[in-house]
């Protein structure tokens, strides 16, 4: 019986190449490139990121002058990634349209950017609030609307955010009460300074877990070392949070809070930096 022939060496090793990266692969085959045309998810996308696009009166910068067809990842400032419940899809995963000027609204259709998990919009010019399909983005992670002019109360759908832990909405023209329950989230920046809100220090504003944050109302800021850290309830904050980010009234020479029970009821005042030791 004649012997087998043996494959050359360098094809066995391109086989066994091309079987690992198979292996490997969330998707066994390649797939067509993805669009709306052939993608529910990026359909939506489409939706969405037109729907926004008729929303701007004025884009200055022309960032959203390619973002026609269904190619939704092709358009300037938009981000596609697979989507996490389904590798072999394609979804928009990230916005990013910082510092271009752009005046218009935040429309409802927003919300179905399901996928999304950035969404950047500083710097420009959006007037009005955050749509109220803004709970629809459960995987949301970072939330950045700061130097804008968005009015309004404070953005209620913010808490219904399940992931999110970048929050800035400084810099805008909203008013009112700040929610005491935004402190109990597990959010690691929340940044809500420069806006008009009428604010007291709730019982439980210790209980933010944020790294990083500032006050409200153009305020400057009172910081606490990671190493002296807070009491809270009876424990140390130290290694959960590094920076508070309210001041005092001036009439306050020294600051003589030892704990946030203490700091309760305390309205936030501008303090000059040079008294930040």
């Amino acid at each position: 019986m004649p012997a087998t022939a043996s494959p050359p060496p360098l094809l066995l090793a391109a086989a066994l190449l091309l079987s690992a990266a198979l292996l490997c692969s969330a998707c066994p085959v390649p797939l067509p490139k993805q669009t709306a045309d052939n993608s529910p998810r990026l359909q939506r996308a489409y939706v969405a990121l037109q729907a926004l696009k008729r929303a701007i009166t004025d884009d200055p910068k022309n960032l959203t002058g390619n973002w026609c067809g269904p190619d939704v990842c092709a358009y300037f400032g938009v981000f596609c990634a697979p989507s996490l419940d389904d590798p072999c899809a394609r979804a928009v995963a990230g916005v990013d349209l910082n510092h271009g000027d752009l005046a218009g609204t935040l429309p409802f259709e927003l919300g179905h950017l399901t996928d999304l998990a950035v969404l950047h919009l500083n710097s420009n010019r959006f007037a009005g609030g955050l749509p109220d399909s803004l709970p629809k983005l459960s995987l949301l992670h970072e939330l950045d609307v700061s130097n804008n002019l968005l009015s309004g109360g404070f953005p209620q759908h913010i808490l219904c955010l399940p992931n999110v832990k970048y929050v800035d909405i400084r810099f805008n023209n909203l008013c009112g009460p700040v929610p005491p329950a935004i402190f109990d989230k597990k959010i690691d920046a929340l940044f809500i300074n420069d806006n008009h809100f009428d604010f007291e220090l709730p019982e439980n504003f210790g209980n933010s877990p944020a790294s990083r944050g500032w006050g409200v109302n153009q305020e400057a800021v009172l910081s606490k070392s990671n190493d002296e850290g807070m009491s809270r309830g009876g424990g140390m904050v130290k290694d959960e949070m590094i920076v508070i980010v309210f001041a005092f009234p001036v009439g306050d020479e020294s600051m003589p809070c030892k704990s946030d029970k203490d700091w309760v009821k305390r309205k936030p005042r501008w303090m000059g930096l040079a008294q930040i030791e």
